[in-house]
């Protein structure tokens, strides 16, 4: 047996701390500044996901738990093919999805299906609620954006999380919002 340091092949395993040496830093810029992580990258989807909650609340407003999950993921999917469609927009999550379909060069794009949560079907994303849901509901929660609502859906919080969703639609403005409330509702 060598003692000898050696070069090992690298392995790529993503979301993985081996050496647990992340979680301290995670733990001290936490506290530092709190509602970032080192799983949300994008602030533009702290707006964005005020709006989806404020804009669920004014045109859908179900208490059922499953139409909103499938408001937010539609919202995502149609985040995720804007993006691709634009170009160059990393850590956009569903992107890796978004590129394969647009790279069909459909007339129309149908995600209802991607935006299910039907195992059987390739998906723009397999967790629950999404990105919303895997990382940035806790972080919002934490700086006042979310609140958890009556019958567990997750809302934009009646102070800042509102504020937030009205400086979104005050800033894309009333022609594209429309259009992609349009989007969200038809998932085309």
């Amino acid at each position: 047996m060598s003692a000898e340091p050696e070069w090992t092949e690298r392995a790529d395993k993503r979301g993985l701390d081996p050496l647990g040496m992340q979680n301290a830093g995670v733990a001290l810029y936490q506290s530092l500044v709190p509602g970032i992580s080192n799983v949300t990258l994008r602030i533009r989807y702290y707006g964005y996901y005020c709006w989806v909650s404020d804009t669920y609340a004014r045109n859908k407003a179900s208490t059922d738990f499953s139409e909103w999950r499938s408001w937010v993921r539609r919202a995502e999917a149609l985040f995720a093919l804007v993006a691709s469609y634009h170009g160059g927009e990393g850590g956009v999550g569903g992107v890796e999805w978004a590129d394969r379909r647009l790279s069909l060069e459909e007339p129309e794009i149908d995600f209802a299906e991607a935006a299910s949560i039907d195992p059987n079907v390739a998906r723009y994303l397999r967790q629950s609620l999404g990105v919303f849901g895997g990382a940035y509901y806790s972080q919002m929660v934490e700086v006042g954006l979310f609140v958890e609502g009556d019958h567990g859906i997750q809302r934009a919080s009646n102070g800042l999380g509102v504020a937030t969703a009205a400086a979104f639609r005050e800033a894309i403005g009333e022609e594209v919002e429309a259009i992609l409330i349009e989007c969200i509702q038809s998932a085309k």
